[in-house]
């Protein structure tokens, strides 16, 4: 079944030098030299990423994806487009979702440290997040948060996406502006 690697790349302070080191761990897993996709939402200019996105525009199985010109609108975006994948393929597949966490704190530990337990579940071993979909489970993730809407915080893979296709889709109602605390 094929994998889908979504990542969020809003151009904010800093994602340059966090959408660099996630690119080197994706080609360091090999995840690019299988029979995978990466698809690179970047929300708002593309313009602070070109010298990571020269590394990889070689790979045939690289899409980038304009999901929108302000980053304001953070990752409502590109979980459209992760709808949108899911409502217009007839193929059945895994998903995977990574962001840039900690773009506007690239200096706090716990932040940091969150992004780096994210990429290490997420990136480095994919492979074991596939394996666990193939058992039965319908996602995988790391910080399962239990309240009114239970989910993998920060990010996650997916089995199944028919949940996802009886969706509707995000808009700006659906943003909050006010900052949540960051935590490891």
């Amino acid at each position: 079944m094929k994998n889908i690697m979504v990542q969020h790349v809003p151009d904010m302070d800093n994602a340059s030098t966090i959408f660099d080191e996630q690119i080197n761990r994706i080609l360091k897993s090999n995840f690019l030299l299988e029979d995978n996709e990466l698809h690179i939402c970047i929300n708002g200019s593309y313009i602070p990423f070109l010298n990571t996105i020269e590394k990889i525009a070689h790979f045939n199985n690289v899409k980038f994806v304009l999901v929108h010109d302000n980053f304001l609108w953070c990752e409502i975006p590109t979980i459209n487009y992760i709808k949108y994948i899911c409502d217009n393929s007839v193929d059945d597949f895994y998903i995977g979702y990574i962001h840039l966490k900690g773009c506007s704190r690239l200096n706090d530990k716990p932040c940091t440290d969150w992004r780096r337990m994210m990429e290490f579940f997420i990136i480095d071993k994919y492979k074991k997040c596939i394996k666990f979909l193939e058992h039965d489970y319908d996602a995988v993730g790391c910080n399962w948060a239990k309240g009114t809407f239970p989910n993998f915080h920060p990010t996650c893979h997916y089995r199944d996406w028919e949940t996802d296709r009886k969706s509707t889709r995000l808009n700006s109602s659906h943003l909050k502006l006010s900052r949540m605390p960051s935590s490891a």
